[in-house]
């Protein structure tokens, strides 16, 4: 039986924040039967709906290890599924899922830092504000 483990993206499992161009993603095999090697892959991205955001077809590659997709771009804040379905060279499939989600670039970043009003050398600020819980 072979089965797929190990599934990351840019090397993390479920990343909370992947790249959104040059995305690497990663899986392993592990078989019952001897001398087993992958032969082929097909890599799908599906978004939030499930609907199709990057298909790869079928890929003729022993590749598994920091794959990345030519023209792959993902939006921003945004969670997705991987999906990769491989073929060993004794014709047994599996499929594998992880899920993750992209980084947030800083040019869509509004949050300013919380600091004191005035800087005193040498002092450890404790910022503290009341406020009221809607």
């Amino acid at each position: 039986m072979l089965i797929l483990y190990d599934i990351t993206v840019d090397l993390v499992k479920s990343p909370l924040a992947a790249s959104i161009s040059g995305t690497r993603f990663s899986w392993k095999l592990n078989s019952d039967v001897a001398n087993t090697h992958q032969v082929s892959y097909r890599a799908r991205i599906l978004d939030e709906e499930g609907s199709v955001a990057f298909d790869s077809d079928v890929v003729l590659s022993s590749d598994s290890v920091e794959v990345s997709f030519s023209g792959l771009t993902l939006s921003p804040a945004t969670t997705y599924c991987f999906a990769v379905q491989v073929t060993d060279n004794h014709g047994e499939q599996a499929e594998g899922y992880t899920s993750f989600s992209t980084e947030l670039p800083a040019e869509l970043w509004t949050a300013k830092w919380i600091k004191p009003a005035k800087h005193y050398e040498s002092w450890a600020p404790y910022i503290r504000k009341k406020f009221e819980s809607p």
